[in-house]
């Protein structure tokens, strides 16, 4: 029954999990790496250990300003 609880305290929201797919999916494109399914869960994994929920919503600002500047050029 423990396991079973600490996977679901493991457990992201859906909002949350498409940030972390956001942010990786960005930090591939500015990266060497192809994206592929293998390297955005790796880069997802990366980005859920490294930061906490609102760090990611920064980065994702970020790139997505970014994204902005090169368009508007």
């Amino acid at each position: 029954m423990e396991e079973k609880e600490i996977k679901r305290d493991e457990l992201i929201s859906i909002n949350t999990a498409i940030k972390y797919a956001k942010a990786s999916v960005y930090a591939l494109k500015h990266s060497v790496n192809k994206i592929t399914p293998k390297e955005v869960e790796k880069e997802m994994i990366m980005h859920y250990e490294r930061y906490n929920e609102k760090m990611v919503d920064l980065l994702i600002k970020a790139y997505e300003q970014e994204e902005k500047r090169k368009c508007s050029k």
